[in-house]
């Protein structure tokens, strides 16, 4: 519910700020897809890089001083 309530909330604040550019209402429902597009493929970029460094420290030999030990 909360999810909801601030995508809701967020999507009229954008919505209203691209009102106010003034462009044509046909054009609207374009420029909110591909804005969110746009943050869906920023999302998937972090996660990857993300689970990338996950997957390189994993693959880091530390010294046995160190006091981890590899699974």
């Amino acid at each position: 519910m909360v999810a909801f309530a601030f995508g809701l909330l967020h999507g009229l604040g954008f919505a209203g700020v691209l009102s106010e550019l003034a462009l044509p209402a046909g054009d609207i429902p374009l420029a909110l897809l591909f804005f969110n597009v746009g943050v869906e493929i920023g999302q998937l970029m972090f996660m990857t890089t993300v689970i990338g460094l996950i997957a390189l420290v994993r693959l880091v030999r530390y010294p046995a001083w160190f006091g981890r030990h590899p699974s």
